[in-house]
């Protein structure tokens, strides 16, 4: 038996899901060196975001180069479901308070468990030209681009720099573009942006002291697309850093640890990124795609938290991010009119130092090995699947908290699974 939809049923069935998926965004994990989120396309995945802001497939592409929607084949809706589970271990390695080991101290000192676990980001783009010549477009995008979730029990030998922390961002993208001849299109979108942070410590006391806060702020992200020639697509996109005041209330387990509980507020930086990607049609069935990504994470040197009362202290956590790169590799193949499939690698350096890796994201340089595929239904919807392993390298720990606890650490078997799923419905 095969199952019919009617177009209106189609539609009716796509919106609701990805109005559904939109708004009910869940906590997110980074699965990009820092905590940037690259899991913004299904059929990006696939090639391990190689050629990401080059390559037209659907309207998920505004969220890398917003000149690109202007080569889709139509008005589009793309809603993608990325499902990730994160895995890391953090082995002490010798952290101590004024001196002296936890174990001579009787303090508990777990590993901590995992600090990740199950994860899903989703993402929905829509994209429609504006006039007849199919020269003006407008676009959307509803995704969470940045993310951090990492948690460990209550006896963790790093409570003293991080126990609970967890950072959510929402982006609202709408996005314009225009062809201005057959070889350069230019886009921009305006970012509005939502941050939701929550951070738990504990002192060398063992008081426990707490935040919650959220705030809202706007960037940009402006690209263009170049066709040099019949085959060769070259995109450039730069997205703007954006600045978080999160604002909400310290608390702590003993109220004078660190002087009255008081409105807060954490600043975060969020670094810029510039892209370019490049796209060479090998002959009419394989693509050979590439990008490389920088990030500017240098002002992300600590994550500050500021209380309104002047009597009361806020923890500081020093980060002292570095700028880094990413580079990666992919091809496609249209293997016939239903399937195209994909691969890709991406070698991810991670902006942490030793000497200031936090375990708030006890991170390291990421190698990734993508695979995927389109399935095409018919001439309205396509099915995407993607699916990737991440190797973390190890790294070590070494923070001090208060003057007083040295928190000495070194990461191990870290990895990142990801497995999406999505669909395209052209109207």
């Amino acid at each position: 038996m095969t199952l019919q939809i009617s177009r209106e049923n189609r539609f009716l069935l796509l919106s609701s899901c990805a109005a559904i998926i939109a708004f009910t965004l869940p906590s997110t994990a980074a699965q990009a060196a820092g905590f940037y989120i690259q899991e913004q396309s299904v059929s990006g995945l696939g090639t391990a975001f190689a050629g990401s802001g080059a390559v037209a497939r659907d309207a998920s592409v505004l969220h890398y180069n917003p000149a690109a929607i202007t080569q889709l084949d139509g008005r589009q809706l793309n809603v993608g479901v990325h499902m990730l589970y994160p895995s890391i271990e953090v082995q002490d390695n010798g952290t101590t308070i004024g001196g002296f080991s936890l174990d001579a101290l009787g303090r508990p000192n777990s590993d901590g468990g995992n600090p990740g676990g199950l994860a899903n980001i989703p993402n929905v783009y829509f994209a429609t030209p504006l006039d007849d010549t199919g020269k003006f477009w407008f676009g959307a995008g509803i995704s969470a681009p940045f993310g951090l979730k990492s948690e460990y029990n209550d006896e963790f030998f790093g409570r003293f720099v991080s126990q609970k922390s967890e950072l959510r961002t929402i982006d609202v993208q709408p996005t314009l573009a225009y062809q201005v001849n057959d070889q350069l299109s230019l886009g921009a979108t305006v970012i509005g942006q939502y941050a939701r942070a929550n951070l738990k410590q504990s002192l060398p006391n063992e008081v426990d002291v707490s935040l919650v806060g959220d705030d809202f702020s706007l960037g940009y992200n402006i690209g263009a697309l170049y066709s040099p020639w019949a085959g060769t697509d070259i995109g450039v996109s730069y997205r703007s850093e954006i600045n978080h005041n999160a604002s909400g209330r310290q608390t702590t387990s003993t109220g004078a640890a660190l002087g009255p509980d008081s409105q807060a507020t954490a600043k975060i930086k969020l670094p810029e990124i510039a892209s370019l990607s490049v796209a060479q049609d090998l002959d009419k069935d394989w693509t050979l795609l590439g990008s490389l990504n920088y990030y500017g994470w240098n002002n992300f040197d600590e994550l500050r938290v500021v209380p309104d009362n002047a009597a009361t202290v806020g923890p500081v956590v020093d980060f002292s991010y570095e700028n880094s790169f990413a580079y990666s590799v992919g091809l496609e193949y249209e293997m016939d009119e239903q399937w195209t499939l994909r691969t890709g690698y991406q070698y991810d350096q991670t902006p942490t130092r030793d000497a200031t890796r936090s375990k708030l994201n006890p991170d390291g340089d990421r190698h990734w090995f993508a695979g995927g595929a389109t399935y095409t239904l018919d001439e309205r919807l396509s099915f995407d699947f993607g699916a990737t392993y991440i190797d973390i390298e190890e790294g070590t720990i070494d923070q001090t908290r208060a003057g007083v606890a040295n928190v000495k650490a070194r990461t191990e078997d870290g990895y990142v699974g990801i497995v999406s799923m999505g669909l395209n419905y052209k109207f």
